[in-house]
């Protein structure tokens, strides 16, 4: 996968040591096996995010696992959206230093490159798939504001599908401005 090789791992200032990322990329895209797989994307998370805090890893993580995530279904998938809307939500962010700001806003924007993805899995999906992407969604109206009108309308359809998450979108809507 191209992706894999734009970036040189082991050079990264992260949370563990990043030379055995490529191999675990390469597991998390190849195995079948979920054990393996599973194994892989902890190891992966664990360098990239400290408790979610980013690192300078996380904004190339996130484009690598967005990529992953449209080549693979199921419940890989299903993790790799999960470990997604973890290393973009911005837990804590109010407590970040400036460069894990710039590291959280680069991420997101890597989420706006599968933008596309992201509503294609909540139109065809399950529900919790498709709950993690309301959230990714909103993140990215968050943190790009010209994209609110656009969120709010992919919000809205998915309501229409699944009504169960209307709380849930009521809620990250509050998150970004009406404009």
């Amino acid at each position: 996968m191209w992706e894999f090789s734009c970036y040189d791992w082991g050079k990264f200032d992260a949370h563990r040591d990043t030379s055995r990322v490529p191999q675990m990329l390469q597991v998390l895209l190849d195995s079948e096996h979920e054990g393996e797989w599973s194994s892989a994307l902890s190891y992966l998370e664990s360098c990239a995010s400290d408790l979610g805090v980013p690192c300078c890893m996380t904004p190339a993580t996130v484009s690598v696992l967005a990529s992953i995530m449209i080549r693979v279904d199921g419940k890989k998938r299903s993790e790799i959206l999960s470990l997604l809307e973890e290393l973009t939500c911005g837990r804590g962010a109010s407590e970040y230093s400036e460069a894990q700001k710039m590291w959280l806003r680069e991420s997101v924007q890597e989420l706006l490159l599968v933008f596309k993805n992201l509503v294609d899995v909540m139109e065809r999906s399950s529900v919790e798939d498709a709950e993690r992407c309301v959230d990714m969604l909103a993140y990215c109206a968050e943190h790009v504001p010209c994209m609110t009108g656009r969120v709010r309308k992919y919000l809205a359809l998915c309501q229409e599908r699944f009504p169960r998450l209307s709380d849930e979108i009521q809620a990250v809507s509050e998150y970004f401005s009406s404009e």
